[in-house]
């Protein structure tokens, strides 16, 4: 066979050159602008939501520490014949978490009596959340950790109080109770004037003083939590509410107006506006 000659038009054509680069695996200005701003957008969807679920669980800790507070209080009743935990009381032999004896009127103050009937620890229990945060950082301090919890009681018109000027009898046994659904024991409180994260040990009822204005969702002059009782509205405008049959719900500031739900001689007299005698 006769070799095919370079020019012959049975030989395969040179390939035509190309200018095209091999692939280095970047990315244009405008592909990255794009990436960037999807990214954007998933974070704005993503992180408010984020935010929302962690606050919701926040809330959801509040409300199961507060049932629980409820039961420990019951039991404490129990194992007194019936009568009510007090605000505080005179007492003798009272210990701390690490079983030292606790001096002074801390020792009187509801949270280290109740503490036993709470697995004898504070943390997690009578202080969750930012409450929790501050306990650690005053762990130790029985004092301080007798007024700071993230939870208030309404020891004045349920349980009593040994200082109280009010001449109401104090509400001491449950079976006694006009509305036991329909009385407040505990609620949220906060005491920003000690710090932050501080919570309150009382709250007070609006027949001692409470400003015709609800507090703002967020209020910015700690020296304000006093003016409603220490009651801290921090869920979206509303507090976590223990009631003396053991439910707990979402309460606010003008729910909270109804001296109904603090004294059970209001409840009887169905006044909500009612004025106790001093």
């Amino acid at each position: 066979m006769k070799n095919v000659r370079a020019n012959s038009p049975l030989r395969p054509a040179p390939a035509a050159p190309t200018d095209k680069r091999p692939f280095d695996g970047g990315f244009t200005l405008i592909e990255l602008l794009t990436v960037v701003a999807i990214v954007g957008v998933l974070a704005a969807i993503v992180i408010p939501a984020t935010g929302g679920l962690r606050r919701q669980a926040a809330k959801g800790k509040e409300a199961h520490a507060a049932r629980h507070l409820l039961v420990a209080y019951h039991l404490a009743a129990e194992e007194n014949r019936g009568t009510l935990p007090p605000l505080q009381e005179i007492a003798s032999g009272t210990v701390n978490e690490r079983g030292q004896a606790v001096a002074g009127i801390a020792a009187y103050r509801w949270p280290h009596r109740l503490r036993p009937y709470l697995g004898d620890r504070f943390r997690d229990t009578l202080y969750v959340n930012e409450q929790a945060e501050f306990y650690d950082e005053r762990a130790g301090d029985d004092y301080v950790l007798s007024i700071a919890t993230t939870f208030g009681m309404n020891g004045v018109f349920v349980g009593g109080d040994f200082s109280s000027l009010v001449k109401d009898r104090p509400l001491r046994r449950v079976t006694d109770a006009a509305a036991p659904a329909r009385l407040l024991v505990f609620a949220s409180a906060r005491y920003r004037a000690l710090d932050s994260k501080a919570g309150y040990w009382r709250v007070s009822a609006p027949c001692f003083g409470w400003p015709e204005e609800d507090p703002p969702l967020a209020s910015a002059d700690p020296a304000r939590d006093a003016d409603h009782g220490h009651v801290a509205p921090r869920w979206a405008g509303k507090a976590v509410t223990g009631f003396l049959d053991g439910h707990v719900e979402l309460r606010s500031v003008a729910d909270l107006r109804d001296m109904r739900l603090w004294s059970d001689v209001a409840r009887r007299f169905d006044n909500p506006a009612y004025q106790p005698a001093r």
